[in-house]
């Protein structure tokens, strides 16, 4: 999973700085910055939160999060494009 790749996608989709989303979270700035670099993983209830204040379901968001060995049979472009789709459908 690359959370950093998920975790910025979604972030700048809805138009939040790292700033505000680890103020919505309750963590400090720089932990979002690791997270987004690919230096610290989230844990669970972290990327719960983000989903939640980000209003986002949890299964997209680790969708958006997923590398192409993560989807089986689909490619990454594939896998993009099905996040992105989700994401206008659900208005996000």
């Amino acid at each position: 999973m690359n959370y950093a790749k998920g975790l910025t996608f979604a972030r700048t989709k809805a138009g939040v700085s790292k700033r505000q989303l680890a103020k919505m979270v309750g963590v400090d700035a720089s932990y979002i910055t690791h997270i987004e670099a690919g230096r610290k993983k989230p844990s669970l209830d972290i990327m719960e939160k983000v989903a939640e204040v980000l209003k986002l379901p949890m299964p997209l968001l680790v969708l958006l999060s997923a590398d192409s060995n993560d989807l089986l049979g689909a490619s990454p472009e594939q896998a993009a494009i099905l996040g992105v789709r989700l994401m206008d459908l659900l208005k996000v």
